[in-house]
């Protein structure tokens, strides 16, 4: 059976508390060599805004992750890829004591 090299490409909206850290993103590690985050997170109710660009590559069972653009103002928020049991995972933490929204893709191949 051929491996297919199609791209899958996916859209999501999540909203993560003051303080709060989310899962906002699950995927089996099996089902993917790379992926691209495009996250885009905004202030609820609020001006201040930041969007990222990540590529994360599988290497045997880790994860090698890179933030290539960051756009708009500091907003308190950590973006994290892990891996937990046997899935890759999207993580974020809100330092800040209001509630972000994001709005992310990802592609993988």
């Amino acid at each position: 059976m051929a491996e297919s090299n199609e791209k899958v490409t996916i859209k999501k909206k999540r909203t993560i508390g003051a303080g709060q850290t989310l899962a906002v993103d699950s995927l089996p590690m099996a089902r993917f060599n790379c992926l691209e985050y495009f996250l885009c997170y905004k202030q609820s109710g609020g001006p201040a805004s930041k969007t990222l660009k990540v590529l994360v590559l599988k290497a045997d069972n880790a994860l090698e992750d890179s933030v290539h653009s960051r756009i708009g103002n500091a907003l308190g928020v950590e973006t994290n890829l892990v891996v937990n049991g046997l899935n890759a995972e999207l993580q974020v933490v809100n330092n800040e004591a209001f509630a972000v929204e994001l709005v992310f893709t990802r592609t993988k191949t």
